[in-house]
Order: C-alpha cells, then sequence, then structure tokens
C-alpha cells in the first residue's frame, strides 16, 4: 500500500510528539524517536510480581524511513531479567501498511492513558536473562536468556500509573539502572537456534529487498 506524502509528514510528527520530542518539533529534525520508558504494573502477556516491569519505546524517523523498536522488561531485584519481549518495525518510504504502522505505534493517540495497547507483527521473548556488555562490541550489548520463544502478531496490553518519561527522569528515579540497559534493551543470541529465531520475528520489514536484507 502506498502511504500519501501528507499521511507521512502526519505519521513522523505524530511519532515525535509519542515520544516526547514536543508538537513544534519540524519533520526535518525528527531524527532519533525516544527512548521513552515507563514503569509497568501489568500486561497480558507475562505475569511480573517483582514490582520491577518496565516499557521501552524507542526508534527512528525521516522522509526516507521509520523504524521503532518496543521492549517490555521483568527486572528481579538483582537487575538480572525474569523476561523480556522485543518487537520492531522498519518501513522503508511510501512501503509501509498505513494501518500496521498505527497499529505499532498507537501510543501516539494519548501518551498519558493509564492502558496502552501496542499491536506487533511478531515478537520474541526471553526467560531468565542476565545483563551482558561487551566493550567495543554493540551487537552483543544486551540480554543474554537461557530460552527464546518467538510469537507471531499480537497485541500487547500494558497498565501503568505513570505517564512516559524522559530516559534522564526515569534514570532519576530508578538509579539502579543504566543508560545502556535502556538504549540496548534487545536480546542477544546464544547460540545459533536463538540467532534463527531472533533474526524471523524480533523485527518486520517492509520495504525493498535492499532495504529489508
Amino acid at each position: 500500500m502506498i502511504v500519501p506524502v501528507a499521511w507521512r509528514h502526519r505519521l513522523l510528527l505524530a511519532l515525535s510528539v509519542t515520544c516526547c520530542l514536543g508538537l513544534s518539533q519540524k519533520i526535518a529534525n525528527a531524527g532519533p524517536i525516544g527512548p521513552s520508558i515507563r514503569p509497568v504494573t501489568s500486561n497480558n502477556i507475562y505475569e511480573c510480581r517483582t514490582g520491577r516491569a518496565f516499557e521501552i519505546i524507542q526508534g527512528h524517523s525521516n522522509v526516507h524511513h521509520t523504524s521503532g523498536a518496543f521492549s517490555l522488561i521483568c527486572l528481579n531485584p538483582d537487575n538480572t531479567a525474569r523476561w523480556v519481549i522485543n518487537s520492531g518495525i522498519s518501513c522503508e518510504e511510501e512501503a509501509c501498511p498505513q494501518a500496521r504502522t498505527r497499529e505499532f505505534f498507537g501510543v501516539w493517540d494519548n501518551r498519558s492513558a493509564t492502558v496502552q495497547r501496542t499491536q506487533v507483527p511478531s515478537a520474541v521473548s526471553g526467560m531468565d536473562c542476565r545483563w551482558e556488555t561487551h566493550p567495543g562490541e554493540r551487537s552483543r550489548t544486551g540480554w543474554s536468556c537461557q530460552r527464546v520463544v518467538t510469537h507471531d502478531a499480537m497485541t500487547i496490553t500494558t497498565t501503568s500509573q505513570t505517564e512516559r518519561m524522559y530516559i534522564s527522569n526515569f534514570l532519576d528515579r530508578f538509579s539502579d539502572l543504566s543508560q545502556d540497559m535502556i538504549y540496548h534493551s534487545s536480546i542477544v543470541p546464544v547460540n545459533q537456534t536463538q540467532e534463527n529465531q531472533l533474526r524471523t520475528h524480533r523485527s518486520t520489514c517492509y520495504g525493498s529487498a535492499n532495504f529489508c536484507r
């Protein structure tokens, strides 16, 4: 489906609004989206009894493409993770289905809503995860999990009493977490099976073969 130019411009502006970049921001300056974070009290996928569940949305947008990443993480008191959910979307110019993009970034309708729903075309979950960092190897920085589960299209519903926050405000409140944990909240594979699962289900791409390679 070809998305009209006028709608794409509204989409880019809406994405900027969603992730706290402000209504006055120009499309040409859209650049990075977020990250915006909020503590989550409940969700419809997995139970989190630790009281430390967080939802993260981040991405990048310009007139040529739009990309976004969604993460939902349940942390243990020692900052290991009981589970991590990742999903993403990448859309080349004029290749993004309008409905799918609105579903994935549906939070722009009311970013302060108590209940929010994110419709993802696919996703992966990691179970029993540990944060690992490898200086100089950003692709290996993230959550190393004992088990990975794949999901087809689904709706992720989260509940929170807190509006989405800038990363600085979030880290002021949760000082035991690191900035890297937010920016690099993806699952990293520990074996070939997990690598295959992540490659096919973590992110959905719409566009040319060259763009989506």
